[in-house]
């Protein structure tokens, strides 16, 4: 179970989801074979908590809650910290103590770090110049990952590839510039792949948290395909012209009917943007493998 909220929780849930989970099912996502099950809990809402598997009815010591706050001190995480140990105290009160991980950044102030060391509970450090946005390279989100069976060497030579390619992000980030001072301050990510959609999440905090400073940045918007088709898009042809786009496709895996019709919807609408004048950047991300999400994460760190 991971536990986080914001920065802390989204580089996990787009990992998961870009390797093996669907979006319509965040309560319990399904990874490579041999890794367990991952929950996601990043929400205190008290409904979500009764209806959740385990913390209904804690049956199995087989579980581990991994609980992330940087500063130790988010409202969202104590709230669900508590409400855990509660359960897990009663359940196994000779045995919780091996239930918990938590990930960090020590300090004087820090609550969540005095308890797990008062505990002698397991702890990772996350450096404090690491942001939570930013963990994806991290023990946040490296520890899902090994428990993934995913190659981390190969996430950390994605990572280095975008490094050693960073003039492509920097000209991405240029021509995202011109944009905005031509007045095309909304900007929507076009995500082709139900495996990109947290990915989606997590980019809407990149640059909406990162660049929304000093009265200036750009406000983005998420827009799944083809789903959004029926909704969205005639905001984005028909709507004021203040938009420009960013379509995230992945590389089609077969030639079955569906997936070229799935193909030829991203391609129609790249198309019909650019004929009503909307600017279009288009990724195309080849295979769904570690060093293809490190540099593809890594891509938009730098932008």
């Amino acid at each position: 179970h991971f536990i986080g909220i914001g920065g802390s929780a989204l580089p996990v849930k787009s990992l998961v989801t870009f390797f093996g989970g669907a979006y319509w099912n965040h309560l319990s996502l399904p990874t490579r074979q041999g890794s367990p099950r991952f929950w996601i809990l990043d929400s205190m809402d008290p409904d979500a908590l009764k209806r959740h598997p385990i913390l209904s009815n804690p049956l199995s010591t087989r579980t581990l809650f991994h609980l992330v706050s940087k500063s130790g001190v988010t409202l969202e995480i104590e709230v669900l910290r508590r409400h855990i140990l509660g359960k897990m105290e009663a359940a196994w009160p000779s045995h919780w103590k091996k239930m918990f991980l938590v990930t960090t950044t020590p300090g004087n102030q820090n609550l969540l770090h005095h308890w797990a060391a008062r505990n002698r509970l397991a702890i990772l450090t996350l450096d404090q110049d690491i942001g939570g946005r930013f963990s994806t390279f991290s023990p946040v989100a490296y520890t899902a990952a090994a428990l993934m069976n995913l190659n981390l060497h190969a996430l950390s030579e994605g990572a280095g590839l975008a490094l050693a390619q960073a003039p492509l992000a920097l000209k991405y980030a240029e021509l995202l510039a011109e944009q905005i001072k031509a007045g095309k301050t909304i900007h929507g990510f076009f995500l082709y792949g139900d495996c990109l959609v947290d990915l989606g999440e997590l980019l809407l905090q990149l640059f909406a948290e990162s660049l929304g400073k000093e009265g200036r940045g750009l406000t983005p918007i998420k827009f799944i395909g083809t789903r959004d088709q029926h909704s969205l898009l005639q905001l984005y042809l028909g709507g004021p012209k203040d938009k420009a786009v960013t379509i995230l496709q992945m590389a089609p895996k077969e030639d079955s009917e569906p997936g070229q019709a799935f193909g030829a919807a991203c391609q129609g609408v790249a198309r019909a943007l650019k004929t009503r004048g909307v600017k279009v950047f288009h990724i195309t991300i080849e295979g769904q493998n570690e060093k293809t999400y490190g540099f593809l994460i890594q891509f938009f760190h730098l932008t």
